[in-house]
């Protein structure tokens, strides 16, 4: 079939035929390249980078953890939409504008065509149920968002049976939707019944779905700034909470260190916090080779066997056995002051007695 053929009656001089205006034959001719050539690569750029797109938005809802259920369903049928109309301006309308494929395959022309037109009913309905979704959860403090769960089967239905039946619509014999091209280069139906099935399944329902949309849309920002608000008073609320009893327990336990304070200094006032102290003995180990290792403190004396007395090269001690059995000198630190405080005053000692003597017969004498 030559769509070209169909009509030669410019539209602007018939207006009331059922043929769609399509271009004459001789109208190429008058497309300037340039223009031609510039709705082909404008198409062809935004058809790829849509179809990329949405190819993208699948993986990303896919793994995406908090879109489940329903909820994810919708933005998968809603990507649908957009991948179709790209996809059929992608992969058939820049091929009819560059070498006119719609007129050697009507029957392609008519199903991509059709895709294309019943692609924009694919996106109505997730998006209004979105939108019922949202305002149940939030208003009247959720007590109908179950009855609306349990409505999911029928939403299913709707989104399955919407854009069906926008199809079957434009597969109907002269409803049917084509490619212009011709440098015109755009989706549209044919005749007048083709016209009316577009104002019924795009025009008129854009206007309710968004004009529903924009009202629910409106309630539910208030209600999720409401929301919102009442969430952080009580959180401050908490916050504020938590604080109080914060410096409630830290102002009881510096009243507690405060009164333990008192008490200590009170008691210790009185002398009862004054306990005796324990007493250390120092170990002085002196060994046979003349080094002698740092002082230890113990609280009680090493156990030792006593072998007998000995001399080292400080001076004498007793020689025992430590508990290791490793023999050991004892008390050399005291027996070395012993000796120096015997050196230094033994013979004070005796020469102050010997003077004494000495005075004391010569005073004897002297009477």
């Amino acid at each position: 079939m030559n769509l070209a053929s169909t009509s030669t009656t410019p539209y602007y001089e018939d207006s009331t035929s059922d043929t769609t205006p399509l271009p004459d034959d001789d109208y190429s001719a008058e497309v300037d390249p340039s223009e031609q050539l510039f709705d082909i690569l404008c198409m062809a750029t935004l058809g790829l980078l849509g179809t990329m797109l949405a190819i993208y938005g699948f993986v990303i809802v896919r793994r995406n953890t908090i879109l489940k259920g329903i909820i994810e369903h919708y933005a998968f049928v809603d990507l649908l939409n957009m991948l179709l109309i790209n996809g059929c301006h992608l992969c058939w309308g820049v091929p009819c504008a560059i070498w006119q494929l719609n007129e050697w395959s009507p029957l392609l022309d008519y199903i991509f065509s059709g895709i294309a037109f019943s692609a924009v009913s694919v996106g109505f309905p997730p998006k209004i149920f979105l939108t019922f979704n949202r305002f149940f959860a939030l208003a009247f403090s959720g007590s109908y968002y179950k009855f609306y769960e349990r409505t999911n089967y029928v939403q299913y239905g709707i989104m399955a049976a919407y854009p069906l039946a926008t199809g079957i619509a434009y597969a109907i014999p002269g409803c049917g939707a084509i490619f212009i091209p011709h440098g015109q280069n755009f989706f549209y139906v044919e005749g007048a019944c083709g016209e009316e099935v577009m104002y019924y399944t795009q025009i008129l329902a854009s206007y309710i779905v968004l004009s529903i949309q924009t009202v629910f849309d409106a309630a539910i920002f208030y209600l999720m700034r409401k929301r919102i608000r009442s969430f952080q008073a009580i959180q401050s609320h908490q916050n504020s909470k938590q604080k109080r009893e914060q410096l409630k327990k830290e102002m009881r336990l510096a009243a507690q260190h405060r009164e333990s304070r008192n008490k200590h200094k009170f008691a210790y006032r009185a002398g009862i916090d004054r306990q005796p102290k324990k007493k250390i003995f120092l170990k002085t180990t002196v060994t046979r080779s003349g080094m002698a290792p740092p002082l230890e403190a113990r609280n009680r004396r090493p156990k030792r066997e006593v072998i007998g007395w000995g001399t080292s090269r400080w001076c004498e001690g007793w020689i025992g056995k430590n508990e290791h059995g490793k023999e050991e000198t004892y008390g050399g630190y005291y027996s070395m002051m012993f000796c120096v405080f015997l050196l230094m005053c033994v013979p004070a000692v005796c020469c102050a007695a010997l003077l004494g003597a000495v005075g004391y017969y010569v005073g004897k004498g002297k009477r």
